[in-house]
């Protein structure tokens, strides 16, 4: 075989690789959009259909934009699958400012969280414990979000490196989506199942980009090995930990 059949051969398997890796970028995109699509339906696309609580105005804000994120994200990797990098490149810069507004949404909603209770109805002080892992743990994903996202940018020439701290900021985000499947039937109302929806449905997420490190690339890829865990144990620790002591408590309260 000549020197020039090996290069074109190398070639061609280089551009296949790519194409699967880029098939499965758009794939994961559009799962992750598909899960808010059908997660905030009861409670904000579709609320006049369903029997669901008023709610501020912000919170229907907060469901906007991360709407808008996870729409632009599949934009985004359909651009790089299509092999339309320059349009990609161009909207990043959009990304970046959709990106500021969700964590500002986020906060929004986390500190309107206790005040939103009380006017409810809920004894703050009865179920603080709850009330604290909820806020502490909001915070933990927020910070996973701000920091994948402000490395994907640092790295964002570096294609492996970006794409999967993009997805990892991705997922950081999509639990509050995950929860709303914790309460069907009854869309709106508060349920322990949010906590398990939650977490199963991030650690599947999770799971789906180790095992195609693993089956695709035939190793860990470092972002993977050292990015995913932040995305659980963070939040984790912020809730379970922090969000159980007296500290984790006073501060909450004063949210009131």
């Amino acid at each position: 075989m000549s020197g020039k059949t090996i290069s074109a051969t190398n070639t061609t398997r280089l551009i296949a690789g790519d194409k699967a890796r880029s098939k499965y970028f758009v794939l994961m995109a559009g799962i992750l959009l598909l899960i808010v699509l059908a997660g905030f339906s009861p409670t904000l696309y579709f609320r006049s259909y369903f029997d669901v609580p008023t709610v501020p105005t912000y919170l229907l804000v907060h469901g906007g934009v991360l709407t808008t994120w996870f729409v632009w994200l599949f934009i985004q990797t359909t651009l790089v699958a299509t092999h339309r990098t320059d349009l990609h490149r161009r909207l990043g810069i959009i990304g970046v400012g959709i990106g500021v507004v969700v964590l500002v949404a986020s906060g929004a909603a986390t500190l309107g969280f206790v005040p939103r209770l009380i006017t409810a109805g809920v004894d703050i002080e009865v179920n603080i414990a709850l009330l604290a892992l909820g806020v502490w743990i909001n915070l933990g994903m927020a910070i996973n979000f701000s920091a994948f996202l402000t490395l994907a940018v640092v790295y964002r020439r570096q294609s492996e490196i970006h794409k999967r701290l993009m997805l990892l900021a991705s997922i950081s985000i999509v639990g509050p989506a995950l929860a709303r499947f914790g309460q069907f039937p009854d869309a709106g109302e508060v349920n322990p199942n949010e906590g398990v929806f939650l977490l199963g449905g991030s650690l599947v997420l999770l799971l789906a980009l180790v095992l195609y490190d693993v089956l695709a690339q035939k190793r860990l890829h470092p972002v993977t090995m050292w990015g995913a865990p932040f995305v659980v144990v963070l939040p984790a620790v912020f809730g379970f930990l922090i969000g159980n002591t007296a500290f984790g408590h006073s501060v909450v309260l004063l949210l009131n």
